[in-house]
């Protein structure tokens, strides 16, 4: 199954949490990379509950 986290322009999620990843490691504090890369992959989970992924794909 594969899942997207924009319509507009149509985007796969995991493209979109590499790409949101990798900017909070680029521009975050240093010392912090780790948690950056986390919260980067992260952000997004609260929106893909069951019933909207129902409806999406």
């Amino acid at each position: 199954m594969v899942f997207f986290s924009h319509t507009e322009p149509k985007k796969e999620l995991i493209k979109h949490l590499q790409e949101v990843a990798e900017f909070s490691v680029r521009y975050g504090d240093d010392r912090l990379k780790e948690v950056h890369r986390i919260i980067g992959y992260a952000h997004d989970f609260g929106k893909y509950r069951y019933a909207k992924l129902k409806n999406v794909g």
